[in-house]
């Protein structure tokens, strides 16, 4: 049985603080967002336990070579050119959420066929309404072109998991899975592959296949010594899981291990995920 007051704690911390959507953005270290929120974050105690050493996703790269995919239908050229969306930051960064959004719009109204700028307005729909749906609906338009996109698989399946909606999970198990397998074919690094992991296993997890997304957790990502770079979203997945298969004690260590987190122990694209993981472990430890 589920623990259900942690698990109605931890749903409404992604809702309220926005799910925790850094895994998806492509740029941002662009975003003065994820300085400013973290910063009033920099002075939580330590936690005595066990620290985790593992990675991050630092998978923020335009894939090369595959830059002139065309849609059929469209016969528009998709692009994964860097688009800036600082602006969208900065009013985001001022709480003017309704502008921040807006502007998402105009820049993906003029860039329509650009994955970049599709990314980075579903990260911003997501983590200013706390709900995944319109941000899926933008990236699937480009699922079709980018079908061996690793990073836009994985995000996908991340994406219907934070639904919270179990008819959902087998398609947020279907992407997750696909990312997984796309970016472990493609041999990248045992830090890249951390995103692709935590997406693979978090979805594993919500489906109650605790056995084997733990597995993975601890092989892929916190028993993995070349993993160097450490990641706020799966430890607090990989701790959500032990609570949700009523592993209590084992995922202690691993929230102590969140909040005993530094910003600069972070790269600045995980920034704002630290800010929810703190949240959510903190809560899972009173």
């Amino acid at each position: 049985m589920y623990d259900m007051k942690k698990v109605f704690i931890f749903l409404l911390l992604l809702i309220l603080v926005g799910g925790g959507s850094g895994y998806y953005l492509y740029t941002m270290k662009d975003s003065p967002k994820a300085n400013s929120e973290v910063r009033q974050n920099k002075d939580v105690p330590k936690q005595k336990g066990k620290e985790i050493k593992q990675g991050n996703d630092s998978e923020h790269k335009n894939k090369k070579g595959k830059e002139d995919g065309k849609k059929t239908d469209h016969k528009k050229e998709y692009t994964t050119s860097p688009i800036h969306f600082q602006k969208v930051y900065e009013l985001w960064s001022k709480n003017d959420i309704p502008g921040a959004q807006k502007e998402a719009e105009k820049i993906l109204a003029k860039h329509p066929d650009n994955l970049n700028a599709a990314m980075q307005a579903a990260y911003v729909y997501k983590s200013t309404t706390g709900k995944p749906e319109k941000s899926i609906e933008i990236l699937k338009s480009f699922d079709e072109t980018y079908q061996d996109n690793a990073l836009l698989k994985s995000t996908l399946g991340l994406y219907y998991a934070d639904t919270f909606d179990h008819t959902q999970f087998e398609q947020a198990l279907d992407y997750a899975k696909q990312g997984y397998k796309i970016a472990k074919n493609e041999k990248k690094s045992d830090n890249d592959m951390v995103f692709h992991v935590d997406a693979y296993a978090w979805t594993l997890g919500l489906m109650q296949n605790f056995d084997e997304s733990i597995y993975l957790y601890q092989k892929k990502i916190f028993e993995n010594k070349k993993v160097t770079i450490k990641d706020p979203n799966s430890m607090l997945h990989y701790g959500m899981v032990l609570v949700l298969n009523n592993k209590k004690e084992e995922a202690k260590p691993i929230f102590e291990s969140i909040l005993a987190l530094k910003v600069e122990d972070v790269p600045k694209e995980k920034q704002n995920d630290l800010f929810v993981a703190q949240a959510t472990a903190k809560a899972n430890l009173e």
